[in-house]
């Protein structure tokens, strides 16, 4: 066979579309590649965002709950100790309930 003839230019200049096809899958295939990087790294900055605010209003929310929960023990216990201390203290009394219920023969 000559190489100069048609069947043979036909053959070659369909193998050379062939390599220019593959070459542009390829680049496109490279470039899909770069935009879902470039997309998923957009993606995890969002998320990351939104999930650092997020954990930061619920941290925030927790944080006040834990104050408010001991400003209202706090409260609390002083009004306990108010009464307390209002109460009269009658040992004698005292002594006497416990050595009833204590020592008596029923």
């Amino acid at each position: 066979m000559n190489e100069n003839n048609p069947e043979s230019d036909i053959i070659n200049h369909l193998l050379e579309v062939e390599k220019n096809a593959s070459i542009l899958i390829d680049d496109a295939l490279k470039e899909a590649e770069r935009n879902k990087a470039k997309a998923l790294s957009e993606f995890n900055k969002i998320y990351k965002e939104k999930f650092d605010k997020e954990i930061n209003e619920k941290s925030q929310y927790y944080e006040n709950l834990i104050q408010e929960t001991k400003d209202n023990h706090q409260k609390e216990l002083n009004q306990y100790k108010e009464i307390l201390s209002s109460k009269s203290l009658n040992i004698a009394a005292f002594n006497k309930e416990v050595e009833s219920l204590l020592f008596s023969k029923n």
